[in-house]
C-alpha cells in the first residue's frame, strides 16, 4: 500500500498538481495501483458503489418530491377541460368569474370587477364549484 501512495504522489507531481482535492482520475489511479499490488479492489469498489447509489437515490427522491405538485396540477387540467368550458360562469370559494381559458396548470377567470384570477386546476377538483346558468 505504501508503494501505491508513493506512486500516486509521483503521478500528481508529474501532472504538476499538488492540491489535495481528489478527482475522478485520482480514484481510477488509486484503484488500479491497488489492484497491481494485490490489494483486493472489492474493498474499494463497494464503498464507491454505495456512495454512487446514495447520490442517485437522493437525486431521485428530490426530483420525485419536487415534481409531485406540478404533476398533480397538470393531471387535474385534463379533467377540468372536460368539466368546464370557456365562457361558463363559475364560483370557486369566494371568487366568481367567467372562464377565459383552461391552461395546463391553471384556469383563468375574469372576475367581473376588472380582475383576472388564475385558479390552480387541482382546486377546481378538490373544492365545491358552482356553475351558474347562462
Amino acid at each position: 500500500m505504501i508503494l501505491a501512495v508513493l506512486a500516486f504522489l509521483g503521478y500528481r507531481a508529474i501532472l504538476g498538481d499538488t492540491g489535495l482535492t481528489p478527482s475522478s482520475d485520482d480514484t481510477v489511479f488509486v484503484i488500479t495501483a491497488a489492484a497491481q499490488i494485490a490489494v483486493p479492489t472489492i474493498v474499494l469498489m463497494v464503498p464507491i458503489g454505495l456512495a454512487l447509489a446514495t447520490v442517485g437515490a437522493a437525486f431521485a427522491l428530490a426530483f420525485g418530491l419536487g415534481g409531485r405538485d406540478v404533476a398533480r396540477a397538470v393531471s387535474a387540467g385534463r379533467y377540468v377541460r372536460s368539466a368546464y368550458a370557456p365562457g361558463q360562469t363559475i364560483t370557486v370559494g369566494d371568487i366568481t368569474g367567467t372562464v377565459q381559458a383552461i391552461e395546463g396548470a391553471t384556469t383563468v377567470l375574469d372576475a367581473h370587477d376588472g380582475r383576472t384570477v388564475r385558479v390552480p386546476n387541482h382546486l377546481l377538483l378538490e373544492s365545491v364549484v358552482t356553475v351558474h346558468a347562462e
